[in-house]
């Protein structure tokens, strides 16, 4: 019988940002992904293939309270120091 594997809070993370522009931080939260600050700290350290970078959350119909930051993951150009948005 073929067992389905769960992705790891890393995984998801990845996952999430790959799909999208831009990923708030609440919208880790609500996948139950608590310490996603960790996990991009750790994906960053790990893949010198992408860098994800954070910023005050400026989403649309989104309105903290707090210092909620949006995430972006980006690939590095191979063979250069530049980068490019996907």
């Amino acid at each position: 019988m073929n067992e389905i594997k769960e992705m790891t809070q890393t995984e998801k993370v990845f996952d999430m940002l790959s799909k999208n522009t831009f990923v708030c931080g609440v919208s880790f939260q609500q996948e139950y992904i608590p310490t996603y600050a960790q996990r991009i700290s750790e994906l960053n350290a790990k893949n010198s293939d992408y860098i994800i970078t954070g910023q005050k959350c400026s989403m649309p119909n989104h309105s903290h309270k707090g210092n909620v930051f949006m995430y972006s993951m980006v690939r590095k150009e191979v063979g250069s120091d530049q980068i490019s948005f996907f």
